[in-house]
């Protein structure tokens, strides 16, 4: 769930997304663009609204997909991070999605520019539950510990067990 008294979005289980908005709900499913039935978690940035999947994360704009960035990524977590988003993914650690580029329809999304942030591979394999940005400093809370995003990108364990 995310949003503000004048507009609430709630993400279910099996029915997509719900958009509650001056009084009216619209539903937001897999016919309107919407990459999978299966809402993860929802993250806002001004009037935009980013939504992930088992399958993608889609760009929700004016009640509307405007795109789905990272198709065929499981994402499990969101955060909007200036023009970019990072995705916390299932057992894939996080990625970088970068949010500049020209819009497309729903028929022929894009997949940003992607790069995968985690250099050693137990970083790479963590499926990240959630992202915090605290300040300057990024987190992201894994399976089995916290990692954290390091001045040269790298995201290593700032908690937990040391492989």
């Amino acid at each position: 769930m995310a949003g503000s008294e004048a507009e609430l979005w709630v993400g279910t289980l099996n029915d997509g997304l719900l958009r509650w908005n001056g009084g009216q709900t619209e539903r937001i499913g897999e016919e309107q663009g919407l990459p999978d039935r299966r809402v993860e978690q929802i993250a806002l940035a001004g009037a935009t609204a980013f939504v992930d999947t088992p399958v993608g994360v889609a760009e929700v704009r004016g009640g509307k997909i405007a795109r789905v960035l990272a198709k065929g990524r499981y994402a499990r977590a969101l955060s909007v991070d200036g023009n970019s988003l990072l995705v916390g993914q299932v057992e894939a650690g996080v990625m970088r999605v970068s949010l500049a580029g020209a819009e497309t329809s729903t028929r022929r999304p894009i997949v940003a520019r992607i790069s995968d942030l985690a250099k050693s591979p137990h970083e790479m394999h963590q499926t990240v539950e959630q992202i915090l940005n605290v300040s300057e400093t990024r987190y992201a809370l894994a399976a089995d510990g916290l990692l954290r995003q390091e001045s040269d990108g790298a995201w290593r364990m700032a908690h937990g067990p040391r492989r």
